[in-house]
């Protein structure tokens, strides 16, 4: 199954379940949550973010740098945002 058809599958699921306003309108967030190293922290990953969860810009950054770049501990929180969007754009795209 391609990215497409998973997402599309994924909104149907929401969809039926009443997850979205009814256009369907949301904000995809994914924010990363540094939390102190300790071997407790299950689940948590080591990411190149700074010491607010933030990605640092590597696009002008040699590989060297990149590499040189501190990990931090982290956590990773992904939301739906709904809009609260009461009358969508008539340009807007809605999901069947």
């Amino acid at each position: 199954m391609d990215l497409s058809s998973w997402s599309y599958e994924v909104i149907k699921f929401f969809r039926h379940n009443r997850a979205f306003d009814k256009w369907g309108i949301f904000v995809p967030d994914q924010t990363h949550v540094v939390v102190p190293d300790n071997p407790h922290y299950t689940g948590a990953v080591r990411m190149r973010v700074d010491e607010y969860g933030h990605r640092y810009d590597t696009e002008r950054l040699t590989e060297e740098q990149q590499k040189a770049l501190p990990t931090h501990l982290c956590y990773v929180m992904k939301t739906v945002i709904p809009t609260g969007v009461s009358n969508p754009p008539s340009s807007q795209k809605v999901l069947a």
